[in-house]
């Protein structure tokens, strides 16, 4: 059965026979006997059953549909409460869960004035920033921390999909309302057949299990002079820049490379059953496109249509310096020229395959397929006597600024995504 609604129906009437066994035992003015309970705790646990297998497939449904309104088409997906799926040109400022506290308009409100206002104390040129923390109630100078408005820790998370490559690639962004989230993912596909009237149907069903979405804790640190926050004349712009990058950064290692051990997400290289091609045993230069196409061709053969590729600097220079026989640039297939090809330093050049410690991959697929799950409580805490093994922001008369956001990633598909390894510098 794989309708919620026929599932809920049957929990309606193991309901209903729960509800008679009361009935009956209150009429007789008695408790229930020793196989009533037994009964009873047997339908109980019915009911939770059906309940849950009716709200994965819902949220198999939401998660399909999600699918079909990407790439520039409708709003973000609403998957209940303060859930949203959203496609990388959606924003998470504009979602209603980024509501103002104190009334005022998003567009009124400045992350890089309200930074400045925290760090210095200084709120002339902050009013509206000020009045939100106020309205808040949330802010703890004594302790240095100060929980960010939520349409200002919208507008850093917005800042910060926009420079992250797999948001780039078509990552989409599920917001998350609770430290967990349970998602459905396809773990097999169904197959159908023409049917011989009167014959059994042979053909198998779609199979999912359940992926859950832990919000992780991703950190920043940046340091700077007191002198600098004061008479910064961009008014903290630079700050909430770098920030966003560094966070983006990050979320890119950890959405390709991540170790899923620990607090660490689970990166596409370490997802169990994506498409693998080799280079070689011991690795091998690149001479051409004939390996990156021969990966294309075995997602088209899982029936995928690859929609991006992301690599090494390095290998995009190799890649630029191909030249075909009279020295003029070697222009790619057209199924190479088709993908969105985007360059990150976090596809490391220094991994070990078969005797080469120098490799490097290129990372394909639909990215899609590929969630990242984000809370929207950003934390931003600012110090003037944080201190580690290197210094002290006392002593050195400087500001320590750390922020740290909840994030975590999943694969809906692990046949959506391949991987090229093994590519080494030319000798």
């Amino acid at each position: 059965m794989d309708n919620p609604r026929e599932l809920r129906q049957k929990r309606a009437l193991v309901l209903d026979e729960a509800r008679e066994l009361l009935e009956t035992a209150e009429r007789q003015s008695r408790n229930l006997t020793t196989d009533e309970k037994r009964r009873w705790d047997d339908l109980m646990a019915q009911a939770d059953n059906l309940q849950a297998e009716a709200e994965r497939l819902d949220a198999r449904d939401r998660l399909t549909a999600a699918r079909l309104a990407g790439g520039g088409r409708g709003k973000p997906v609403h998957l209940g409460g303060a859930n949203y799926i959203l496609a990388p040109e959606h924003r998470m400022a504009d979602l209603p869960t980024a509501a103002s506290a104190s009334g005022a308009r998003p567009d009124e409100l400045s992350l890089s004035r309200w930074l400045r206002g925290i760090v210095t104390g200084d709120w002339s040129n902050a009013k509206a920033e000020f009045e939100e923390m106020r309205a808040m109630s949330v802010g703890t100078p004594t302790a240095g921390g100060y929980l960010v408005p939520s349409p200002l820790s919208a507008q850093v998370i917005d800042m910060l999909r926009a420079k992250a490559v797999v948001t780039l690639a078509g990552a989409q962004t599920v917001q998350m309302d609770a430290h967990t989230l349970d998602l459905a993912r396809v773990t097999g596909d169904p197959t159908a057949e023409w049917h011989t009237e009167n014959a059994a149907i042979t053909g198998s069903d779609m199979t999912l299990d359940k992926v859950t979405l832990h919000a992780r804790t991703l950190v920043a640190l940046i340091k700077a002079s007191v002198e600098l926050m004061e008479d910064a004349q961009d008014d903290g712009q630079s700050i909430e820049r770098a920030l966003s990058a560094a966070l983006a950064l990050q979320l890119d290692r950890a959405g390709l490379y991540g170790s899923g051990v620990g607090e660490e997400p689970r990166g596409i290289k370490n997802v169990s059953g994506i498409v693998t091609v080799s280079m070689g045993t011991n690795g091998a230069a690149l001479t051409g496109y004939a390996k990156p196409v021969e990966l294309i061709g075995a997602l088209w053969a899982a029936n995928v249509t690859p929609n991006a590729a992301i690599y090494a600097p390095r290998t995009a220079a190799t890649l630029e310096a191909l030249t075909d026989t009279t020295g003029q640039p070697l222009q790619g297939p057209e199924a190479w020229r088709g993908l969105r090809r985007l360059v990150t330093s976090q596809v490391p050049v220094n991994l070990t395959q078969g005797t080469a410690n120098n490799a490097s991959d290129i990372l394909m697929g639909d990215f899609a397929q590929l969630l990242v799950g984000m809370r929207t409580n950003l934390t931003i805490e600012a110090s003037r006597a944080g201190g580690d093994a290197t210094g002290n922001a006392f002593g050195n008369l400087q500001v320590w600024i750390r922020a740290y956001l909840r994030a975590d990633f999943a694969v809906e598909h692990a046949n959506a995504f391949g991987v090229l390894s093994g590519i080494i510098p030319a000798a």
